[in-house]
C-alpha cells in the first residue's frame, strides 16, 4: 500500500492569509486526481482547507503529498501515522517578522526532505542596506536549521512571474522545489523504452560513418587507379624497351632462331666458367709445388 508524504504548513500569528494563498496556488500547480474528478469535487470542497492533497508528477516519479497544518488533533495523527511520512515543512511568515520568533515554531516540527522558509509580502522588496542585513540574518538562521530561504511576492504578478527563468526565485522557486523533491511517497515510473531513439541515433551515426568510409574508399580507389595507371604505363614503356632490345639482339644474328640464340649464349657462359675453373686449378698446383720445394 502506498504512503502519502506530509508537508506541514504554518507560521506565526498573522500569516494565515499568506498561508491560504500559497496553499491554493500550490493546489492549482499540483492538482490531485480527486480534485480533477467532478464526482469528488464537492466532497473535497466540503473538507477542511487545511487538508489539501497534491499529486506531484514528473518524468521520473509520481508522489502523493498532503498539506497539513502544524497542529491538528491526535486522532488524525493516529490515523495517518502508519501510512504517511512526515516529509517537509513550509514555514511561512510576513516579511516584517523577526526571524528569531520562528525558532520555537521550528523546534516542534518534523520532516526534513524539504524545508522552505518563506517570507511573504504584497509587493516586491526594495533593496536597501537594512534589507540586506535582514536578508543575511534570515539566510544564516535557515542554514543552521536546514531550510532554504525564499521570498515570495503575493501579488498577482508575483505569483505568475519567473517560471520561464533558468534561475527561479519567489513562488516559481517554491513550485520548482516541490516538483523536484523525491518524496517518500514517490512511485518511480517505468523506464520508457528508449531503444527506438537509441537505435535511430546509432543508425544515424553508422550512416554517417558509412558515408565517410564510402567517400574515403572512393578517393582511395581513384588514387589507386591513378597510381596503377602510372605503374602500368611505366611497365609498358619498360617492356617496350626490352622488346626493342631483344629485337636488336635477334637482328644481330640473322636467320637464327631465338632458342638457338639462347642456347649459344648459355654455351658461351659455360665455356667461360670452365676456363676459370682450369685457371684456378693451375694456380693451386703451382702453389703446392712451391711449398714442396722449400
Amino acid at each position: 500500500m502506498s504512503c502519502t508524504s506530509i508537508i506541514r504548513v504554518g507560521g506565526p500569528q498573522g500569516s494565515e492569509i499568506a498561508i491560504s494563498i500559497l496553499k491554493d496556488h500550490l493546489s492549482n500547480h499540483f492538482p490531485s486526481q480527486s480534485s480533477q474528478s467532478s464526482s469528488t469535487r464537492r466532497q473535497s470542497q466540503s473538507q477542511s482547507q487545511s487538508h489539501q492533497h497534491l499529486q506531484i508528477s514528473n518524468k521520473y516519479f509520481t508522489a502523493q503529498v498532503q498539506l497539513l497544518p502544524f497542529h491538528h488533533e491526535q486522532q488524525d495523527q493516529d490515523q495517518i501515522q502508519a501510512l504517511n511520512k512526515e516529509d517537509g515543512i513550509l514555514l511561512i511568515f510576513p516579511s516584517d517578522t523577526h526571524i528569531d520568533s520562528l525558532t520555537q515554531i521550528h523546534d516542534n516540527q518534523l520532516g526534513d526532505t524539504l524545508r522552505l522558509c518563506i517570507s511573504t509580502s504584497a509587493k516586491p522588496m526594495t533593496i536597501t542596506k537594512e534589507y540586506e542585513e535582514l536578508y543575511s540574518q534570515r539566510v544564516l538562521w535557515c542554514l543552521d536549521r536546514g531550510y532554504e530561504y525564499v521570498e515570495v511576492d503575493l501579488s498577482e504578478d508575483g505569483l505568475t512571474r519567473g517560471f520561464d527563468d533558468r534561475e527561479k526565485d519567489g513562488f516559481a522557486r517554491v513550485v520548482e522545489a516541490m516538483g523536484g523533491t523525491v518524496w517518500s511517497s514517490a512511485v518511480m515510473g517505468k523506464k520508457k523504452n528508449n531503444n527506438n531513439n537509441q537505435m535511430n541515433i546509432a543508425q544515424t551515426l553508422l550512416d554517417h560513418c558509412e558515408d565517410e568510409d564510402i567517400h574515403k574508399t572512393k578517393e582511395a580507389k581513384e588514387t589507386e587507379t591513378e597510381e596503377t595507371k602510372a605503374v602500368k604505363e611505366e611497365a609498358a614503356e619498360r617492356n617496350k624497351d626490352v622488346q626493342v632490345a631483344k629485337g636488336r639482339e635477334v637482328q644481330l644474328v640473322p636467320g637464327m632462331e631465338p632458342s638457338e640464340l639462347i642456347s649459344e649464349a648459355v654455351s658461351e657462359e659455360t665455356k667461360d666458367e670452365v676456363v676459370l675453373d682450369n685457371i684456378e686449378g693451375v694456380m693451386k698446383e703451382a702453389k703446392r709445388i712451391r711449398e714442396a720445394s722449400k
